[in-house]
């Protein structure tokens, strides 16, 4: 046992610092509101994805009936028309949010060195809560939102996202996967309060209120920020740094390459997490218009299916949190969750009744929950020093191939007037990915243990060698 422990302390994953006091606690409420307030607005999407779409047709058909004896009279040309393809066009706002939160994930890593986490959120903050709100109050067009929503919220979340989360590994060892799957909870708690919110902001306010609500939520984070604290463990690994240190340890923006250069295990298992991911968002953007134009709900109905969703992930992430730290491997425990995660998927064009589709937010929520391990698996695969950098790694990657859901979910919907066959495919392809990282993870795991043993065996084979040593020394004398 204190072999192990010596061990552990080596390799950087404990420190009796770690996990203690005011700088940890107050680190993790921050990066929480701000995780929270940056998806309750980007995972709410669904619910300005709809706005935005009658928005933008009411203004094309009365441009073109202004020379018509009926353009005075107002006409709603309704949500689920899919003749003009702005299902596709429109969702490439948020998807363009997202893209711009990983692609510039490298830019946020080198930033948070001069500055530090807290300023880094604190300007992403602002920026997203002027984008959101300007894309409520001011677009007519689709381009208009993908400049203010897409660009500049994007930039703003890509100072958000990937730093708070990285915050975690660096502030805790023993209760690592509880807060993971803490801090994970905030980006479904945000959406839980947040779609319903929203649809009744718009209903009542239209897009002024929208626009209120989304800057308020940008203070919010912007002041919460403030809480950060620089870590502990960030400091004694500068001080330890010399010329002769690691690339991972010193070498800012490109540090996130090198360190997955050294830890291809890494890269296999974020490439699965954006299956999953690529699914989660085509199921959060396009659910609330499946309910509605397939299944004929009313408004309120369609938006409350996001909020059994989110609320049953935003409670499952903590149950992970809990359970991971107590499992052997914790991947195993993530990819079993993928697997019926796409399952349940696969079975989506069975889901033809309100009570069928909110038993699968409730079910599908709970199983990608296991996201809520994500900083703990990482720190599990590259070390507890190496893993802020695997978050920005999977931000990066995620936030590229992620993104293409929604848009190419929507274009399917223009084609064939449902969604049933994107989430049948995108369910078997998370299926399958998950199984093969299953299997990965099993030999992995053999040549692990094998290393344990040979090491058990050198070390008895020494502490033999040391007795008979002491043996013979106290015979001769």
């Amino acid at each position: 046992m204190l072999r192990f422990w010596n061990a552990r302390t080596m390799r950087g994953l404990t420190s009796p610092s770690i996990d203690r006091g005011w700088r940890s606690i107050f680190t993790l409420l921050a990066a929480f509101t701000s995780l929270f307030a940056f998806f309750f607005n980007y995972y709410s999407f669904a619910v300005l994805y709809n706005h935005l779409i009658v928005v933008y047709r009411q203004i094309d058909h009365n441009q073109t009936a202004e020379a018509s004896a009926n353009s005075s009279s107002w006409v709603e040309p309704g949500l689920c028309s899919h003749d003009d393809n702005l299902g596709g066009i429109t969702a490439w706002i948020g998807s363009i949010c997202m893209v711009l939160l990983g692609a510039l994930s490298p830019v946020s890593a080198y930033l948070c060195r001069p500055l530090g986490y807290r300023m880094v959120i604190m300007i992403g903050s602002l920026l997203f809560g002027l984008g959101m709100s300007l894309t409520a109050a001011v677009t007519t067009s689709p381009w208009q939102g993908v400049l203010l929503y897409g660009v500049l919220g994007g930039v703003g979340g890509a100072f958000i996202y990937a730093p708070a989360l990285s915050l975690i590994p660096l502030h805790f060892d023993k209760h690592l996967s509880l807060a993971s799957g803490i801090a994970i909870s905030a980006c479904f708690l945000g959406p839980t309060v947040g779609s319903p919110i929203s649809q009744a902001v718009v209903d009542r306010f239209d897009s002024g209120g929208l626009a209120i609500l989304y800057g308020l939520l940008g203070l919010l984070s912007f002041g919460t920020a403030i809480l950060i604290r620089p870590s502990l463990r960030a400091t004694e690994a500068t001080s330890e740094a010399t010329p002769e240190a690691t690339p991972e340890a010193t070498n800012g923006a490109l540090a996130m390459f090198t360190s997955a250069k050294e830890n291809p295990r890494v890269i296999v298992w974020i490439f699965v997490m954006a299956c999953e991911f690529f699914l989660l968002l085509i199921t959060i953007v396009h659910m609330i218009r499946h309910a509605e134009c397939s299944l004929q709900l009313d408004t309120t109905s369609s938006s409350l299916l996001l909020t059994y969703l989110n609320l049953s992930t935003a409670l499952g992430s903590v149950i992970t949190g809990l359970v991971g730290r107590r499992v052997k491997s914790p991947i195993y425990l993530q990819m079993s969750l993928m697997i019926i995660s796409g399952s349940l998927a696969v079975f989506f064009p069975l889901y033809n009744s309100y009570v069928l589709l909110a038993i699968f937010s409730v079910l599908f929520g709970l199983t990608v929950s296991m996201a809520g391990l994500m900083p703990f698996v990482i720190s599990f695969i590259m070390g507890a020093r190496l893993a802020p950098h695997g978050v920005f790694l999977m931000t990066f990657v995620t936030g590229i191939l992620a993104p293409l859901g929604p848009p190419l979910a929507g274009w399917m919907y223009d084609l064939f007037g449902n969604y049933q066959y994107s989430f049948v495919v995108t369910g078997l392809v998370v299926v399958l990915t998950a199984t093969v990282e299953i299997g990965l993870e099993a030999v992995f795991q053999r040549k692990r243990n094998r290393r344990e043993k040979e090491t058990q065996d050198e070390t008895i084979i020494e502490t033999a060698f040391h007795d008979s040593i002491v043996n013979i020394r106290e015979t001769s004398l």
